[in-house]
């Protein structure tokens, strides 16, 4: 019997220990495992994927080997082995792995360091994500100024205020420069740039917390809790809506996703090869549609705009209180990877 030439190669793919189908079954059944909570199991496939890693081909290679080392970094960190972690996610950022996987293992790096209370050393990593967006996408676009701001909010957190002045004030030139100035991300990164000024005693820390408050008032309707938390003790403390205790309502059910399609790469994020996230804040109306989109954690490049436009698509059960419907505000974030 004659097997049909589709038939058969899957079955030879299969057989090949280094074949996609093979790292995409290892993959599978590693991330089965550690939800599931069986660590050894997921261990061990995560080891066994980064050998088959070396057998993939292009951008394949470094993807797998990315999934398989963040898994086992995952594992220790769970462990309590935050060296081990640590010292895996930065196998992780090879330059040799090329520049999108690079992005993403620095990401996690700074993420890393971020949770477990290392300011400096997540400062430094986001530095360095800052100089290779600049190297690959220039150094004037929302991304560049995107990174120099995970870095100085780094600083302020690290207990360094004058260091993160500086920092902030590089990107918000560079807003500036690019005509970005007045957006939400803008007002954030100003919201920052008072919270420096304020641990250093300087007088004018009030006026930039007040300009920026009011310019996200001005954008949003409001400062929602959930970004004025982001912008440092001094904002929250200072800036007068940021803090105030909402009125009492009955508890809100928030909305339900019913189609959510992804943005597609711009041709310039694809053409500099450059991987992130860009998170925004959404609102969404009392019918379930998107009424409008803000987007705090730019890349630039044009994908922001992408993101814009499809999250405009977005449809939701919405929100109820007290069995009505309601208009709901939520913040979500749309990754970009390349294989």
């Amino acid at each position: 019997m004659r097997l049909p030439i589709a038939l058969l190669l899957t079955f030879l793919l299969l057989l090949l220990p280094g074949s996609v189908v093979a790292q995409q079954a290892t993959q599978q059944e590693a991330q089965a495992a550690f939800a599931k909570g069986d660590m050894a199991t997921a261990n061990s496939k995560y080891k066994q994927l980064l050998v088959e890693a070396q057998n993939a081909q292009g951008g394949a290679r470094g993807n797998y080997t990315f999934t398989a080392l963040t898994g086992l970094a995952r594992i220790a960190e769970q462990q309590k082995n935050t060296d081990a972690a640590e010292q895996i996610l930065v196998e992780a950022t090879r330059p040799q792995l090329g520049l999108p996987t690079e992005l993403r293992g620095l990401n996690q790096l700074a993420q890393f360091y971020s949770r477990n209370n290392k300011h400096s050393e997540a400062a430094a990593t986001y530095g360095k994500i800052a100089n290779l967006w600049g190297d690959a996408a220039g150094r004037k676009n929302a991304g560049h100024a995107r990174y120099l701001m995970e870095k100085g909010s780094a600083e302020s957190r690290g207990g360094l205020p004058t260091q993160a002045e500086q920092t902030f004030r590089e990107s918000l030139a560079i807003l500036k420069d690019i005509s970005q100035d007045r957006t939400a991300f803008a007002y954030i990164v100003q919201g920052w740039l008072g919270n420096a000024l304020s641990a250093q005693g300087k007088p004018e820390a009030a006026a930039v917390i007040a300009e920026a408050g009011a310019g996200l008032e001005k954008l949003i309707g409001r400062v929602p809790p959930e970004i004025a938390r982001t912008m440092g003790p001094a904002f929250l403390k200072e800036y007068r809506s940021a803090s105030a205790t909402p009125e009492p309502t009955p508890p809100t059910i928030m909305p339900q996703p019913l189609f959510m399609p992804q943005a597609s790469y711009s041709n310039a994020a694809r053409k500099a090869r450059i991987t992130g996230g860009i998170s925004a804040w959404i609102r969404i109306s009392e019918s379930g549609s998107v009424e409008n989109v803000w987007v705090v954690k730019p890349l630039g490049l044009g994908l922001d705009e992408q993101v814009i436009d499809v999250i405009r698509k977005w449809r939701f059960r919405p929100g109820t209180r007290s069995g009505a419907p309601v208009a709901t505000e939520i913040q979500t974030e749309m990754s970009f990877s390349l294989y």
